[in-house]
């Protein structure tokens, strides 16, 4: 190929576009021309048939051999014999300027010599800059066709943030965030969408706060764009420049990024919480912990946006007290027969008294007996352990703590109030 680089066009159909490089290497910024404007006619007449082919986006759908002849043909430069030995030769568009240094790139390194192969390998990168041009173009418009669309979208959905903030319960603004959701898993969260979770964060934003969070789970999936509404250049250079290939526009990529870094205000959370602990269970009482809890509701007393709840629950658990061998009956275990046992057992009493203090409850009027799903973080646990013989025993607890949440209210069969919708 007589030292010719490669070059290398790749085409994305509709909203695509194509990157002509014309060097394996970084090269050079493709500027510069062999002659400073030399050329002649068959220069100026290239120049013109560029210009106009690229104002029309004629090549948006050819491949390069075909934009090539189609640019020739415009400009009306043909092949012409020349000797025996080689018999065709044509101008070469390198004897003139580069016609579009934005977009051919290391146009010295490109054959200056008339063979008909040179030469058309030059209007192929030509033709190949047309083509990419085009669909850049092309792909624009797209775009700004539907910016308009999303941007009423994006502002709508800010309106309804706005609505759901006024909620004067934390618990009710998290319902009303939530419940303005898309069914949007794994794709971009752009703009207003951005906002949802930044403001469904900050009700959440501190330590056994963030736990609830992670939990219920209120965190948005993974989708690996979460930011803002940026401007509509912003948005049409990212939508059409982030690709496949987006390789081959490294700095303009690069600009974007940057931008998109500098609009972000606040960080999701990405770790996941702590897993809250059953009040029902028997364990080893650390206190602080983070703690859920079923129960019906003995007391409610409401003070300002919050209030206090208290309940008991009891729980029974059967347990072996002792077994022996009897002569009397037999089994077959694990193919062996083996004499049966006889076993006493017991009866063990987890009697709870919880008293949890809520700085937010939601509006919906919780009353005696109604059945609450709530988190809590448990500050203060005591125990206390009796017996009756050896088959009935007793454990008494005592929670105290401050309510995060309440997840569920039901009354009755009927679910009057639940935390995400």
């Amino acid at each position: 190929m007589r030292g010719l680089g490669v070059f290398l066009v790749l085409l994305l159909s509709g909203c695509g576009f194509i990157q002509v490089s014309t060097s394996t290497g970084t090269g050079s910024s493709g500027s510069g021309s062999s002659s400073d404007g030399a050329g002649g006619e068959e220069a100026s007449r290239l120049k013109a048939a560029y210009d106009d082919l690229a104002a029309k986006g004629e090549c948006v759908a050819m491949n390069t051999g075909l934009c090539a002849t189609t640019l020739r043909k415009a400009a009306n430069i043909e092949a012409r014999p020349h000797g025996p030995y080689d018999p065709v030769r044509m101008w070469n568009p390198r004897e003139g300027a580069n016609p579009d240094p934005e977009w051919i790139a290391d146009w010295e390194k490109l054959p200056a010599t008339e063979g008909y192969n040179e030469s058309d390998k030059v209007f192929q990168v030509i033709a190949g800059a047309l083509i990419a041009k085009a669909n850049r173009k092309k792909c624009e418009a797209d775009y700004k066709a539907t910016y308009d669309t999303r941007k009423k979208s994006n502002d709508e959905l800010d309106g309804k943030i706005d609505v759901a903030l006024k909620e004067a319960s934390m618990h009710d603004r998290v319902h009303a965030l939530v419940a303005l959701r898309p069914n949007d898993a794994g794709r971009r969260f752009v703009g207003a969408r951005f906002r949802l979770e930044q403001e469904l964060f900050r009700l959440f934003d501190d330590p056994p706060r963030r736990d609830a969070f992670a939990w219920l789970p209120l965190a948005s999936p993974d989708t690996g764009e979460i930011r803002p509404l940026l401007s509509l250049e912003t948005e049409t250079r990212n939508f059409c420049a982030k690709s496949e290939h987006e390789k081959y526009f490294p700095a303009e990529i690069s600009a974007v990024d940057e931008e998109i870094k500098k609009s972000m205000s606040l960080k999701l959370p990405a770790e996941k919480g702590a897993s809250p602990r059953s009040l029902n269970e028997e364990w080893d009482m650390k206190t602080p912990f983070f703690g859920i809890d079923h129960a019906k509701v003995g007391a409610i007393t409401r003070a300002g946006q919050g209030g206090v709840i208290t309940y008991d629950t009891t729980r029974d658990e059967i347990f072996t007290v002792a077994c022996r061998e009897t002569k009397s009956r037999v089994v077959i275990q694990n193919g062996a027969v083996r004499n049966d046992t006889n076993c006493t057992y017991g009866t063990k009493v987890y009697a709870n008294s919880v008293k949890l203090t809520f700085a937010d409850l939601p509006k919906v009027q919780i009353e005696k007996g109604d059945e609450i799903e709530v988190l809590a973080q448990i500050t203060e646990a005591t125990s206390k352990s009796t017996s009756s013989g050896a088959t009935k025993k007793r454990l008494e607890r005592k929670y105290t703590g401050s309510g995060i949440v309440v997840v569920k209210v039901t009354r009755g069969a009927d679910v009057i109030w639940k935390l995400l919708p």
